[in-house]
């Protein structure tokens, strides 16, 4: 590198890291409305050129702070040190506040479900509180109150909340018998037996969709879709766009060190099947991948219905987002196969297990498979080290050879549950 290059990189160190202090003073002082006018003071001449999204989801998501950029990254001190401190404790107490969205749902289904109860004989409920999770009430009290972190509190949660289970309910008129003692005129009593009329409630609660919860809260049309920005970027979207259902049938892949059972997840047999608010073809990739590798290493046929069913019931559906990254250890682990949360495995591990027979679930990043998160199978190596893959979304991915260090570079760094990659063996 010239001694041009070093002047230019440190201009550009130095402007990075004034940027830097003039969003964590703006946090600092504003709030994440500040840190975007931080962002703005820093970045202006560039926001056409991509910033506008950051300075957006800056402005909008006040879980979103540049507090620890100066001192772990450029080795710069940190900018009001106490204030920023403060203002990442906040955050962290927002975030505990949105991790019990679902509970609160839930508690207010229980009120709602009292208070209909009353002056009923009998009552007849079923719940379906799927719907409305963690990122969405984030994204709608961002959207509410984009300049004060302190508004967003336990509170406003449950205000938020109250706008999110609907009730349609209907009354059944039946009758009892019923013993009771009669009294004749001479004092004699006798246990008798008489037609009551009873009440029943019928009653299904269920959570609203976004959409409604906006639209009870007075949403504006810009305000929906800043909701919807913001979810979108802090959702892992594993959704697909819709693509004709197709005639798999049996399908196993014979080209690597084990049989590999195949499903697409737009298989005519079950591309329509309800999942995660959606359809399994659409928003089943995680039950689709854990299919494949289930039906693979146990030699018993489990599908994505029964996988997506087992996700559904225990929780590990993400409404409206396909699955959370639990259900791939944790399904796994139900159908009796180990696994091993490989984190950010070296190409060296992944590539030895899959040698072994071994196969690998992979979150997938934005990139080649997604535009955010997608699942898919690493499946074998060929003997010149390419990497075969099972990907539920395209048979014809399938059937083409991949590099490696492609494979590494577009998985989802930031997954959970020990991802972005999970090495299976029976």
């Amino acid at each position: 590198m010239g001694e041009n290059d070093n002047g230019n990189s440190a201009r550009t160190a130095a402007q990075l890291a004034a940027a830097i202090s003039n969003i964590a003073k703006g946090a600092a002082e504003g709030g994440a409305y500040g840190a975007a006018a931080g962002a703005v003071k820093s970045f202006l001449p560039q926001i056409v050129m991509g910033v506008g999204g950051l300075l957006f989801f800056l402005l909008c998501l006040p879980l979103i702070i540049f507090v620890a950029l100066p001192s772990c990254l450029f080795d710069f001190p940190s900018v009001m040190d106490e204030e920023i401190r403060a203002m990442t404790a906040q955050a962290q107490t927002v975030y505990g506040n949105y991790a019990q969205t679902q509970q609160s749902i839930q508690n207010h289904a229980d009120v709602v479900l009292q208070q209909a109860s009353e002056g009923f004989d009998d009552v007849a409920a079923t719940k379906n509180l799927q719907g409305f999770d963690a990122y969405w009430m984030a994204a709608i009290s961002s959207v509410l109150h984009m300049q004060e972190l302190d508004a967003i509190n336990k509170l406003e949660i449950s205000n938020i909340t109250q706008h999110t289970v609907r009730q349609t309910s209907s009354v059944e008129t039946y009758y009892e018998e019923e013993e009771y003692l009669y009294t004749y005129p001479d004092g004699a009593t006798e246990l008798r037996t008489r037609e009551v009329e009873r009440r029943r409630l019928h009653i299904s609660l269920r959570t609203a969709s976004p959409d409604e919860v906006m639209s009870s809260l007075g949403f504006t049309e810009e305000q929906r879709q800043w909701a919807a920005y913001i979810h979108d970027n802090i959702a892992d979207n594993q959704t697909q766009g819709d693509s004709p259902a197709v005639d798999m049938g049996d399908v196993t892949f014979t080209d690597a060190e084990i049989p590999v059972v195949y499903y697409a997840q737009t298989d005519n047999r079950w591309s329509g099947i309800g999942y995660s608010g959606s359809t399994i073809g659409i928003a089943g990739c995680g039950p689709t991948s854990v299919a494949i590798a289930a039906s693979t290493l146990t030699g018993q046929a489990i599908t994505p219905p029964e996988v997506a069913a087992w996700s559904e019931a225990t929780g590990h559906a993400a409404y409206g987002n396909g699955s959370y990254h639990s259900l791939i250890p944790d399904a796994l682990a139900h159908y009796g196969l180990t696994v091993q949360r490989a984190g950010a495995s070296s190409a060296q591990q992944l590539a030895d297990a899959l040698s072994r027979g071994k196969l690998v679930v992979v979150i997938m990043g934005s990139g080649t498979f997604t535009t955010s998160g997608h699942f898919i199978v690493l499946r074998g190596v060929t003997v010149d080290g390419k990497v075969l893959i099972a990907d539920p979304y395209s048979y014809s991915f399938s059937q083409r050879e991949w590099d490696l260090s492609s494979i590494m570079q577009e998985a989802k760094r930031s997954a959970g549950a020990g991802g972005p990659f999970w090495i299976v063996s029976s």
